[in-house]
């Protein structure tokens, strides 16, 4: 079974949220012509992405929260640092993800192509032909949008989330067992371009990589 294994740390059960998020910020599903708009909207924001960097924050349901600093390169490369005590840090090469546990200095692999996020790094995305739209919701200064693989090769569905700028602010993922990773991204700019290798975590010596390359 796939797996997803974006910023899995502070995972948790949450059912209903963009339902929940709607009726607590008098949003409302769009339809029609104003439903295409967003999505063309989130299109170009998206590919319009190169490379940045920032803050992020990530939440569970019990209002704990985990911090650090990440990259996004695209096509295909991220970098995520959690801020001590946490020991993990997390990229992408562009083909594949790797999660460095530092305290048990163990490596787990799996194929960007298999988890959500391979669309937000993937070049010229095309949301309406690649990815089956599951809600588009408005408020007056975020829009939503969810969205699963149509081919199902990237398990879960991805809500990614654009301020009044249309600037993406927030992602959140649900896996098949409805467990919700939400990351909301701050202090975001331009980001100097980096060596490959920034991107890569080597196997440390005398252990192995866990998961499917």
């Amino acid at each position: 079974m796939k797996r997803i294994f974006i910023l899995p740390i502070f995972s948790a059960l949450i059912f209903g949220s963009i339902t929940t998020y709607a009726q607590n910020n008098q949003a409302i599903a769009l339809s029609g012509e104003a439903r295409n708009a967003a999505i063309q909207m989130a299109n170009s924001s998206i590919n319009s992405l190169d490379r940045i960097e920032g803050r992020f924050v990530q939440y569970n349901a019990n209002n704990s929260s985990i911090t650090g600093s990440f990259w996004l390169d695209r096509p295909g490369k991220m970098r995520f640092e959690y801020d001590a005590p946490s020991p993990v840090l997390l990229t992408s090469d562009g083909s594949g993800i790797a999660i460095l546990d530092k305290k048990l200095n163990t490596v787990e692999r799996y194929p960007l192509r298999s988890n959500p996020l391979f669309f937000l790094l993937k070049s010229n995305l095309n949301i309406a032909q690649e990815l089956k739209i599951t809600n588009v919701i408005k408020s007056q200064n975020q829009t939503l949008i969810s969205m699963r693989d149509k081919k199902n090769e990237a398990q879960g569905e991805l809500t990614l989330t654009f301020d009044a700028s249309n600037h993406l602010s927030q992602w959140q993922i649900v896996d098949n067992r409805k467990r919700v990773t939400i990351v909301k991204l701050m202090n975001i700019k331009p980001s100097a371009q980096k060596e490959a290798s920034f991107f890569v975590i080597k196997t440390p010596k005398g252990t192995g990589s866990i998961g499917k390359h």
